[in-house]
This record gives C-alpha cells, structure tokens and sequence, in this order.
C-alpha cells in the first residue's frame, strides 16, 4: 500500500495517497498487534488521548498526522519505506512491462476494477477465462 501511494503521490492524485497510506498504516499495526486489541481500541474510541493513540498505535497516528499535505505525505513515505526497498520495487515495476502493458498496472487496474464492480478489460477477461478463473 505505501509504494503505490507513493506512486500516487508522484501523479499527484492525493486522496488515493492519503488512503493507501492509510490503509498500509492499518495493516501494520495488525502486523504487530491482536487484532482483538484494535477492534477494543475501536470500539472505545472516544475515550482515546492524543497519547493514549501514540502508545497503542503509534504507526496509524503517524500516518494519519502525514495526510493534510502532499509534502507531509511525502515525507511519511521516505521514512516508512527504506531506500533499497523503493529502488527494487521501481526496478520491478519497470522489470515488468511487456509491449507497453505494465504487469504491475494491469494487477492495480484489475483490484480497481473489481473494488469497482465494472467489467475489466476484454483482453484481461479473455486472460483470466483461459487460466479458468473466469465461470
């Protein structure tokens, strides 16, 4: 989630920056917290301080302070995702295109296109049907 919002910082669409963000911020406190004790903190939300939220999920409220601006955002996402790891996912993401498709693009577009209940493409339906995905 973090690199494509980082990606979708760089288009500048920022509302999608802020919720992918958002969303990566989310699973990693899952990563490293029951998910039992976030729905607790959830469910008692009112009753959460500014340092009572520092203490419990202290990823998700760094990222949540980093969405007013894109240079915060930014900012954010140079110290959550290392050097190394941008380098190699760019590499990647370059590494997989094939006559002008990015593989990378057809997954995202695939994911949105489904989040958004339309048809895919005709030649990504034909793809999935051939592998049997498709009933």
């Amino acid at each position: 989630s973090w690199f494509l919002a980082f990606n979708y910082l760089f288009l500048d669409k920022l509302v999608e920056a802020q919720a992918l963000i958002l969303h990566g911020s989310f699973m990693q406190e899952c990563v490293h917290r029951p998910i039992e004790s976030i729905v607790t903190l959830c469910n008692a939300a009112h009753e959460l301080s500014n340092d009572a939220l520092n203490e419990k999920l202290p990823i998700y409220r760094d990222a949540f302070l980093s969405t007013p601006t894109k240079q915060s955002m930014e900012s954010f996402l140079h110290k959550a995702l290392p050097p190394d790891f941008r380098r190699r996912m760019s590499f990647a993401c370059q590494a997989g295109k094939t006559n002008g498709h990015s593989i990378v693009g057809d997954y995202v577009n695939f994911i949105s296109n489904d989040w958004n209940s339309t048809s895919s493409s005709p030649a990504a339906a034909a793809r999935r049907q051939s592998k049997g995905s498709d009933n």
